[in-house]
């Protein structure tokens, strides 16, 4: 009885030691889960506080294994998984495909894969080259694909009433000072508000 309560203890350690604390999920992962499924306000509270969608995180699939972002995204898409972030190791953000039950509200559903499959098109952009643009500032100046050769463009895409756009603002603006001396660099702000609403803002 010692040797089997051994080994079994033994084996324990073993497998814990070589799979990290995948699912150490806010400790109860179908709670969660549940929770935040039931109703689009709790969702998009959840969304808000915990999903990073254009963050580099580690995509999971459901038995914890790591997957692609392109094959992560189209499984949202399917309206059958939500994005659940869990603890994989320390310093990591990760989001494990996680089974949407038979009482998952159809608001809920329906925001999760219109969001995915945003996301996805986002996705299979990236590393394409930018289509053809034509942006003028506030002081009328053009800027067009010829117009900048040779320097790295840094678009941000706001709005005045936007709270998280006004609140990075000043990291913004400090990392717009580092780079004030590299003339081969370029930060457009893209503004949704008319000239006038701009103007008085800034």
């Amino acid at each position: 009885m010692k040797k089997i309560t051994m080994f079994m203890f033994l084996y324990t350690i073993l497998i814990s030691c070589c799979n990290p604390k995948v699912d150490k999920i806010l400790n109860n992962s179908e709670t969660l889960s549940t929770t935040i499924s039931k109703e689009l306000m709790q969702w998009l509270k959840y969304e808000q506080d915990s999903v990073k969608w254009a963050s580099n995180y580690l995509p999971l699939d459901t038995s914890s294994k790591p997957i692609a972002k392109k094959s992560f995204l189209d499984s949202l898409t399917t309206g059958h998984y939500l994005p659940l972030k869990i603890e994989y190791k320390k310093n990591t953000l990760c989001y494990k495909l996680h089974y949407l039950n038979n009482f998952s509200d159809k608001d809920v559903v329906s925001a999760i894969t219109n969001k995915a499959k945003i996301e996805y098109a986002y996705y299979k952009m990236e590393g394409k080259p930018l289509p053809k643009f034509y942006f003028i500032d506030l002081d009328k100046n053009i800027y067009t694909k010829e117009t900048i050769v040779g320097k790295t463009l840094i678009l941000n895409c706001w709005f005045t009433h936007c709270k998280p756009c006004v609140a990075e603002i000043p990291k913004l603006n400090k990392i717009i000072n580092v780079f004030k001396n590299r003339k081969d660099m370029l930060f457009i702000g893209l503004a949704l508000d008319n000239p006038t609403v701009l103007k008085i803002f800034i």
